[in-house]
């Protein structure tokens, strides 16, 4: 798959209104992306209603992520199946127990964002931050770091090659 495929469909999916859904291409284009990424017909006619699909889509995969992971672990496809769309509200059309895993996860990927730690993106904004002030001062910083031990760096730094 595209992956210009897969950016369209996180474009519409993250739109807050419909204008905002309407600048990230046509309607037939975007409908024809978010199926493509989740191998399934959303079956909309129209903005308002593909507005409503990915909206009710991206409330109904976080408040129920525990029933639906509930619902998978069923005995039987046609129980899985069943008890998914209707708390979806969605058909979704699979062969094996496998492939509907597949789906759910495809749904769940996009429709979802994970959880972010703040530890972790206050440190990549710190880094980011650093990194384009320094670019201000003239300094130009690579994006690699190399950890090296204290021996390492002492050995350096007595042996006489400072670069």
């Amino acid at each position: 798959m595209s992956e210009s495929i897969k950016e369209t469909a996180s474009r519409a999916i993250s739109s807050k209104d419909i204008e905002a859904l309407k600048c990230c291409g046509s309607y037939l284009e975007i409908k024809h992306s978010i199926e493509l990424t989740l191998k399934n017909k959303i079956h909309t006619q129209g903005w308002e209603s593909l507005f409503n699909r990915i909206h009710v889509l991206k409330k109904t995969l976080s408040s129920k992520h525990e029933k639906i992971s509930n619902a998978l672990k069923k005995r039987s496809l046609k129980e899985s199946k069943n008890e998914i769309c209707l708390i979806l509200g969605i058909n979704i059309t699979a062969r094996s127990k496998k492939e509907f895993s597949e789906k759910i996860e495809a749904f769940n990927s996009l429709f979802t964002t994970p959880p972010t730690d703040p530890y972790q993106r206050y440190e990549e904004t710190k880094k980011r931050n650093f990194k384009n002030s320094s670019r201000l001062e003239g300094i130009e910083l690579s994006g690699v770091t190399q950890h090296k031990s204290l021996s390492e760096i002492i050995s350096k730094y007595k042996s006489g090659h400072h670069g």
